[in-house]
């Protein structure tokens, strides 16, 4: 029983240990983001609090090594008269060599760590020990940590303790980017990809495929899709159906996913249907948009994703106070946009229904909503 008692408490030892050394390097940091905190009285009030939480730490570790015996207080008693007398005697004059200590005195050395159970460093210490290693003794780090909403910067030259010792002042420099393509824009990463709807035989047009026309000194289609990147979507899925082969030939759809959807002359529909079946499924959101309308893009994109976060999210462009393009969708629409786009209407009875869900975001102001319908219209484009 009794040896049972002391397994049990020689392990809660061991935890409160451990979670002490836990505490020890977070504290570390909240000690030196408090000493940034402004000189009033609840800047002042927090870091009491830090500091009597920090003795707290050290207190439990200083137990818990008296506890585990690496540590043990002697208790022999000394004259406290004799033996300031002792040392005053032992104390050389400056420049002095020491003389050796006091029979007495050296018979109550310090004792040392026992090496017994050696207990993981901090990872930083390592980090620091390493460098310290291969440098010399001199370490140099290349991390700053920064809170920029506050406008402070913690550097290694704040009032941080690792292992109960004062760091050393360093230089600190951002880190060096890692080298990329010069070839490879990047873009960030919104979570939302862009669907143009190109797959349109331009009946009305002479029966030219409409992702073939010429607007700024490419086809339209890949107009459309450099819009869509640069409003924010970080992929995009293109729909192509009339003269697919030729409008492959023919434009430079290298940053998008293309879906050939031989049903094209059923209409919109099948086009959108096609289109969100081919959806990522790590999206968030799909922005819908016609390639027959240059007018509206990037900034109305952009718009439209600012104003998006939650995967219910149903807006649209809005004209006057009419509803337009582009649409964003949440991803919790998508199965039902697959469900009811329907020839020619696309989307129309899924907005239909969810006007009270819907969200108008007006864009008149950074978008003109004209298609490229008729011959009559190519004048608006600028090849």
């Amino acid at each position: 029983m009794a040896g049972a008692v002391r397994a049990r408490l020689d392990a809660e030892r061991r935890i409160t240990a451990d979670i002490a050394h836990e505490l020890r390097t977070p504290l570390t940091g909240l000690s030196a983001a408090a000493d940034l905190l402004p000189s009033d009285r609840p800047g002042e009030w927090v870091r009491d609090r830090v500091r009597a939480l920090r003795s707290l730490v050290e207190d439990v570790l200083e137990v818990a090594r008296l506890d585990t015996a690496t540590q043990r207080a002697d208790l022999t008693e000394v004259p406290l008269g004799a033996f300031a007398a002792r040392r005053v005697a032992a104390t050389p004059p400056p420049g002095a060599s020491s003389p050796p200590p006091h029979p007495r005195d050296a018979a109550l050395p310090l004792r040392p760590p026992t090496p017994a159970r050696q207990r993981p460093r901090p990872g930083l210490t390592q980090v620091i020990d390493a460098r310290s290693a291969e440098s010399g003794g001199a370490a140099n780090f290349d991390f700053v940590t920064r809170s920029e909403a506050q406008g402070h910067e913690v550097t290694s030259e704040g009032p941080l303790f690792l292992g109960g010792a004062k760091r050393r002042k360093e230089k600190v420099v951002p880190r060096e980017p890692a080298t990329k393509s010069p070839n490879k824009k990047e873009r960030p990463v919104s979570g939302v990809v862009g669907l143009l709807l190109a797959a349109g035989g331009g009946r009305r047009l002479g029966g030219r495929a409409k992702a073939r026309l010429k607007h700024q000194g490419r086809p339209l289609v890949e107009f459309g899709i450099g819009e869509l990147l640069r409003g924010g979507c970080d992929r995009v899925v293109v729909v192509l159906g009339a003269e697919a082969e030729t409008v492959l030939a023919e434009a430079d759809l290298a940053g998008a996913v293309v879906v050939r959807n031989d049903d094209w002359a059923s209409g919109m529909g099948s086009s959108l249907a096609a289109g969100v079946a081919a959806l990522p499924t790590d999206a968030e959101a799909v922005v819908v948009t016609l390639v027959d309308m240059p007018g509206v893009g990037a900034p109305a994109v952009a718009r439209l994703i600012a104003a998006s976060g939650a995967p219910e999210d149903l807006i649209a462009a809005a004209y006057a106070g009419k509803r337009g393009h582009p649409v964003l969708f949440g991803r919790a629409w998508w199965s039902e946009l697959a469900r009811t786009a329907e020839g020619d209407a696309g989307a129309r009875a899924l907005l239909a229904e969810q006007r009270a869900r819907l969200r108008l975001i007006e864009c008149a102001d950074i978008a003109d909503p004209f298609d490229i319908d008729t011959p009559a219209d190519l004048d608006r484009l600028d090849p």
